[in-house]
């Protein structure tokens, strides 16, 4: 079931993203993965098309909203997306009693995991340049709460013995849903769930 959410997620940006069908293909190579990390690697291609195909949020009443993926609850999480703006606020949220946030005051934070401490994000970030911007969560694992800027490490702790709470709220991209701010952005590919 969650992974049904997830991947409405993830149809639903691209066929916003890119409302010309995409076909399949193949794809070979060789890939090499060399970290500590235990699991199955996902890896996504897809076919390059003409044009910017980005969605350009300019603070003035832009967002996206997905009302149906409301429970990121469970012992892993990973959020990632492409930005180029100059100030990030609410990149990513999942709020409500608690909250995920991936890409607030150039930090990441998880109301049950440090709260608004959370780790940073990194501050190349608000440079307006594109960047891959990456959150990794693990349960109870050192350096379990991770952030990842263009594939390089940020910052790193260990993360609490406690599972993500379903929140029971929808995914906002690019809006605070608490204080009704707005991002200013360039956007382009989001991915987010469980175990990505």
């Amino acid at each position: 079931m969650k992974k049904l959410a997830l991947s409405a997620c993830i149809v639903f940006l691209s066929s916003f993203l890119f409302p010309a069908p995409l076909f399949s293909g193949s794809v070979s190579g060789v890939v090499r993965y060399d970290d500590k990390q235990t699991g199955s690697i996902q890896i996504l291609a897809s076919r390059t098309l003409p044009g910017n195909k980005s969605l350009k949020l300019d603070g003035n009443g832009d967002y996206v909203f997905v009302d149906s993926l409301t429970d990121l609850s469970g012992s892993e999480i990973s959020v990632q997306y492409w930005f180029r703006g100059r100030s990030i606020q609410s990149a990513v949220r999942q709020q409500s009693s608690g909250w995920i946030v991936a890409g607030w005051n150039n930090r990441h934070i998880l109301s049950h995991d440090g709260g608004t401490a959370g780790i940073a994000a990194g501050d190349e970030v608000i440079d307006g340049n594109w960047h891959q911007v990456t959150m990794t969560w693990k349960q109870n694992a050192a350096g379990g709460f991770r952030s990842y800027l263009n594939g390089r490490l940020v910052e790193q702790r260990d993360s609490v013995d406690a599972p993500i709470p379903n929140i029971n709220a929808p995914l906002y991209l690019g809006h605070s849903t608490a204080t009704e701010n707005l991002l200013t952005v360039n956007w382009t590919k989001s991915r987010c769930g469980s175990g990505l």
